[in-house]
C-alpha cells in the first residue's frame, strides 16, 4: 500500500530515540538496488564521430543548477528558513516526502503534518509515502511529482529513503523537477540524500551508500558540528577526492541555486576538500557554486 494525500502539511521532528537510532551504523544498502522500471541506456558512442575531450576543457566545466537545492542540517527549524523555502516554492504546488520517518506511515502524524504547515499558505501540498519499492514505479504514485514545484525531504533515517526510492521513477522525477526549475529541500537525513556518495551512518569511518544525485559533485551531511561529524566527511573525501564536502550544521541550510551558493539559519556551514582541509561559510555567506579551494 502506498499514501497520497493531498494536504498543507509540515515537518515533525523525529523523535529522540529515532534520531538516535538514525546516528547508529547501519548495513549499507546495494550499490544498484533493483529497480521495476530500470532505465533503458542510449545508443553507444561512436569513438572514430566522436573524440574524447580534451582534459583541460573538462575541468574547467563546472555543473549548472537548474533549479535549487536547500539542504538544511536537522535540529530547529526556524520560520525565516521556511518564509525562504516557500518564497523559493512561489507559494506553489509542494510535495513532502516523509518516508525516512517510521512515523510516515501513520495517519495520525500526516495529520499533524498538515496542521504544523498548515500557515505557509502553498497553492497545493501532496504528502506522498509508501514502504514498498515497486510503488515508486507507478504512475499515480508519482503523478503528483510531475506537477510540483517544489518538494521536501523530511528527516528520520536516509537508509529509508534510499531503499524505496533511489533509482526509481521518483529519482527521476526529482532530476525533471530541478531542470524545469524547481527546487528540492532536505532536512537531516533528506540533505544526506541529495547528493550521488551519500553518508548513510557511522563516525569516524562513514558508511558509504547511494543518494538521488541531485546536488552534483558534492557529498553533504548534517547535524555536523552538534554530533562532531567531520571525521567522517573528511575520510569520505579521503575515498572521493575530487568530491567538495559540506557540513551543515543545525539550524542552518545551504542553498544552491543556478552557480551560486548562500548560507542561512544560525550556525555554520563547514566547506571541506580533500586537499584544501576545512573552513566555515556563516550565515550571508554567499558566492559561485562549486567553490574554489
Amino acid at each position: 500500500m502506498f499514501y497520497v494525500g493531498i494536504a498543507l502539511l509540515g515537518l515533525i521532528q523525529p523523535t529522540r530515540s529515532e534520531a538516535a537510532h538514525a546516528v547508529a551504523a547501519e548495513p549499507a544498502p546495494p550499490a544498484n538496488p533493483p529497480s521495476s522500471s530500470p532505465r533503458t541506456p542510449g545508443p553507444a558512442p561512436d569513438p572514430a564521430s566522436d573524440p574524447a575531450p580534451d582534459p583541460a576543457t573538462v575541468a574547467d566545466a563546472s555543473p549548472r543548477m537548474s533549479g535549487t537545492i536547500v539542504a538544511h542540517g536537522g535540529g530547529g527549524l526556524a520560520r525565516s528558513t521556511m518564509r525562504s523555502f516557500t518564497s523559493l516554492c512561489e507559494h506553489g504546488k509542494l510535495v513532502l516526502i516523509p518516508s525516512a520517518n517510521s512515523r510516515a506511515a501513520r495517519r495520525r502524524y500526516r495529520k499533524r503534518l498538515a496542521r504544523a504547515w498548515d500557515r505557509h499558505g502553498y497553492e497545493k501540498v501532496s504528502v506522498l509515502h509508501t514502504d514498498e519499492r515497486a510503488d515508486a514505479d507507478r504512475d499515480e504514485f508519482v503523478s503528483a511529482l510531475r506537477e510540483a514545484d517544489c518538494v521536501w525531504l523530511g528527516g528520520g533515517e536516509q537508509s529509508r529513503l534510499v531503499e524505496r526510492y533511489v533509482g526509481t521513477r521518483v529519482e527521476d522525477e526529482l532530476h525533471a523537477l530541478l531542470e524545469r526549475g524547481g527546487t528540492v529541500g532536505g532536512y537531516s537525513a533528506g540533505t544526506a540524500s541529495l547528493t550521488e556518495v551519500m553518508i548513510e551512518g557511522g563516525n569516524p569511518e562513514p558508511i558509504e551508500g547511494s543518494g538521488f544525485g541531485l546536488l552534483p559533485g558534492a557529498v553533504v551531511d548534517q547535524h555536523f558540528l552538534a554530533r562532531d561529524r567531520e571525521p567522517r566527511l573528511r575520510a569520505m573525501l579521503e575515498r572521493h577526492p575530487t568530491l567538495q564536502g559540506f557540513g551543515v550544521d543545525e539550524g542552518t541550510a545551504l542553498i544552491v541555486s543556478g552557480d551560486g551558493y548562500r548560507v542561512i539559519g544560525d550556525s555554520v556551514v563547514r566547506y571541506c576538500t580533500h586537499e584544501g582541509g576545512c573552513h566555515d561559510l556563516a550565515p550571508g555567506d554567499a558566492g559561485p557554486f562549486p567553490l574554489g579551494d
